[in-house]
């Protein structure tokens, strides 16, 4: 398997999770927001033709060269000092910035 950045040559029409929410995400809105910088998305796929033939040999005909077995996504934030307990917050700049994690989800098929 391979994780690699999102583009429009995966096949997100066929992705689904079981969460409509997070389905339609993936479909409308991942990309938008990736081209605006407001998250980066990460789907995970298979790694070459010969992965994708072993799939094919258990049972699971759907999977091609784009067919995405799950994703996650980034987004850049921070938390406000004044947020944390008083011992923590005097060691930290009133912002720190993190990265969040804001969407994780696996196909259906590949769930368990």
């Amino acid at each position: 398997m391979k994780i690699q950045a999102l583009t429009g040559i995966h096949d997100r029409k066929s992705f689904d999770c079981g969460v409509e929410v997070l389905n339609f995400w993936l479909r409308q809105t991942a990309l938008q927001h990736q081209a605006k910088g407001i998250s980066r998305t990460f789907v995970a796929m298979a790694s070459d033709a010969e992965e994708i033939e072993s799939y094919h040999s258990a049972g699971y005909v759907d999977i091609g060269e784009t067919s995405i077995f799950g994703y996650f996504a980034f987004t850049s934030a921070f938390v406000l000092s004044t947020d944390l307990a008083p011992e923590l917050a005097r060691r930290y700049p009133r912002q720190i910035p993190v990265t969040r994690l804001g969407r994780l989800a696996v196909h259906s098929n590949r769930q368990g």
